[in-house]
C-alpha cells in the first residue's frame, strides 16, 4: 500500500477552547490612559507640596536655632543693663557710642553693636541669619529698672545672592538714620481694621520701601505683624496676613506710629528682592551688669 501523502499541520487545527487572544478594545486602551493619566497628575500635585513642607520645616529648624544664638549673644554681653534703656519701647541696639560705667575703668565709651553682630550669620549656613530688638520696662514691682529685658529674634534669609556677608553687619548712618543689611530700619505705620476683610497697614518714612510681602512689622509697643500681599490696585496699601493681623479694632492707630521692620534689602542704595524675614521669637532675657 502507497503511504498517504495527507499531512497534518498543527497550524491548521484550532482547537476548541484555545482560539487566539484578540488585542484590547479601544475602551480598554482609553481606559487605561486615563488612570495612568490620573496616576501622573496626582502624583506631580504631591511635588510641590512635599518640597514646600520641606522648606518650611527647614527654616522652622533654622529659626529656632538662631534664636538660641540670639539669647546666648544677648547673654553673654557686658554691661547690658545699662546698654539696654528702661524706656519701655522697643528699641534696637547700634553701633553709635554709648557710655557705661565700669567698676575699674570708670567711663567707658562702647559700640553696642559690635558686640553681638559677629553671631548675627550663622557660621555654617551663611545664608541665615537673625536681627533682634530688644524692650525694656521702665520700672519693675519694686519700682527699680527691670533685671530682664524682652528680645525679639527675626530669623532671616537671603533673598537674590548667595550669603550675607561683612557688608550686612556695616552701619552707615547714625540715629534713626542708621543701616544696615541685618539692623532692623526705623518706619512710621498705620494700621486699619477692615472687620471681615483683610485688616490693612501703609508704611512710610525714610525706609517705607523696605516693606514687602513677609516683611515683619514690630511697634515701638513690642506688638508684632506681617505683611502680606499689597491691597487691589495700591501701591503703599498691604493686607496683614492672617495670624498676625489686628485682633481688635481696638488696636487701630489714630495715624502713623512709629515701628520696626524687617523686609527688603538695602542693595547699592535700593531696596530689592522679597523680604529676607522668615518668622519671629519672643522671650525674655536677663540682663547683666
Amino acid at each position: 500500500m502507497a503511504p498517504s501523502r495527507f499531512i497534518l499541520h498543527p497550524s491548521s487545527v484550532i482547537l476548541r477552547g484555545h482560539r487566539p487572544r484578540r488585542g484590547f478594545s479601544f475602551t480598554e486602551v482609553l481606559f487605561a490612559v486615563m488612570i495612568l493619566g490620573i496616576g501622573f497628575i496626582m502624583i506631580a500635585g504631591v511635588f510641590p507640596v512635599a518640597i514646600s513642607q520641606t522648606a518650611a520645616s527647614q527654616e522652622e529648624t533654622i529659626g529656632a536655632s538662631m534664636a538660641r544664638s540670639a539669647v546666648a549673644a544677648y547673654g553673654s554681653m557686658p554691661y547690658l543693663s545699662q546698654l539696654i534703656p528702661n524706656s519701655g519701647v522697643v528699641t534696637r541696639l547700634t553701633d553709635d557710642d554709648v557710655s557705661v560705667l565700669t567698676p575699674s575703668a570708670g567711663s567707658l565709651t562702647l559700640k553696642p553693636w559690635s558686640l553681638i553682630k559677629g553671631n548675627q550669620i550663622l557660621a555654617d549656613e551663611p545664608r541665615f541669619g537673625w536681627v533682634a530688638l530688644v524692650k525694656r520696662d521702665t520700672t519693675d514691682y519694686r519700682g527699680q529698672p527691670p533685671n530682664n529685658a524682652q528680645l525679639i529674634v527675626i530669623p532671616v534669609q537671603i533673598r537674590g545672592e548667595s550669603n550675607f556677608s561683612t557688608a550686612d553687619l556695616t552701619q552707615s548712618g547714625t540715629g534713626n538714620n542708621a543701616e544696615a543689611g541685618l539692623l532692623p530700619y526705623p518706619v512710621q505705620v498705620t494700621l486699619t481694621d477692615k472687620g471681615n476683610d483683610a485688616d490693612e497697614c501703609v508704611v512710610s518714612g525714610t525706609f517705607a520701601d523696605a516693606a514687602a510681602p513677609g516683611a515683619v512689622i514690630v511697634l515701638r509697643t513690642g506688638k508684632i505683624y506681617r505683611l502680606g500681599d499689597l491691597k487691589d490696585g495700591s501701591t503703599s496699601v498691604y493686607q496683614l496676613l492672617p495670624g498676625n493681623d489686628l485682633p481688635t479694632s481696638a488696636e487701630n492707630t489714630a495715624g502713623a506710629v512709629d515701628a520696626y521692620i524687617v523686609g527688603r534689602r538695602k542693595i547699592g542704595g535700593t531696596f530689592t528682592g522679597q523680604s529676607i524675614a522668615i518668622g519671629t521669637y519672643v522671650t525674655y532675657i536677663p540682663l547683666r551688669q
